[in-house]
């Protein structure tokens, strides 16, 4: 059995804006960047296609495409469930 492994960089970013107070006239916007924590799908059993689409789902990003494979995920890091790490790296390996 050949076994390949991919790495599936992603962020989840939001801009927050915050508001003058309210004795402003006119109200100012603050752009903050904040990281969200995102729960790592269950990729298990997934073709890459079929993975790339679910972890779009969740987070709203597309990973970047790293390799090919025609097998299915066998193992993923992080666990299903767990948080997305700030990195947005989500380890997948397959069976072919």
């Amino acid at each position: 059995m050949h076994v390949r492994t991919a790495l599936l960089g992603l962020v989840a970013a939001v801009t927050l804006a915050g508001c003058g107070t309210a004795d402003d006239a006119t109200p100012t916007t603050s752009p903050t960047t904040a990281t969200v924590a995102t729960s790592t799908p269950d990729l298990m059993g997934l073709t890459l296609d079929e993975a790339l689409d679910v972890i779009e789902e969740t987070t709203g990003t597309r990973p970047t495409q790293m390799m090919e494979s025609d097998g299915v995920v066998i193992s993923q890091s992080p666990e299903p469930g767990e948080p997305i790490p700030p990195s947005g790296g989500i380890a997948i390996e397959f069976s072919e």
